[in-house]
């Protein structure tokens, strides 16, 4: 998100608009956003355009950026979790981690990764007291 906010502050102070950014590396307007936004990755080539674009010329600061577009696209903590995710948008399991917590899940039966790494918490007192809403009979 660091590397999206510096590009929009660069594409900001040289009067660029995000069309024209998006024309000048093949993308869309909404591309632009969702860069900026750290949606999604970044392309060296893309963040290389931009800076050119954007009129920044210092070699070090050019080099500053395109080690953080290795940077922000180095996988993450949950990348050797893989094979636990649950069924589902990984964006979605990984915004969970990222809000309730990670010793809050349940460690997966079906990775030793997940076992070795975090003890099985105690069940939510909630989810076991609430009464289940029962079936209808009526099928419909």
């Amino acid at each position: 998100m660091i590397l999206g906010t510096q590009l929009r502050r660069l594409r900001e102070a040289a009067d660029v608009t995000p069309d024209q950014a998006g024309y000048e590396i093949r993308a869309s307007r909404s591309k632009i956003s969702r860069m900026e936004h750290g949606r999604v990755g970044f392309k060296d080539r893309d963040v290389a355009d931009l800076l050119t674009l954007y009129g920044i010329s210092d070699e070090q600061m050019r080099a500053r950026m395109l080690a953080s577009v290795r940077h922000a696209n180095a996988p993450g903590w949950w990348s050797k979790y893989v094979t636990c995710y649950p069924t589902g948008s990984r964006s979605t399991w990984a915004w969970r981690v990222c809000r309730f917590g990670h010793p809050h899940l349940r460690a997966c039966s079906s990775c030793t990764a997940c076992s070795r790494q975090r003890p099985t918490p105690e069940p939510s007192p909630c989810s076991a007291t609430r009464p289940r809403r029962p079936r209808s009979s009526t099928g419909g």
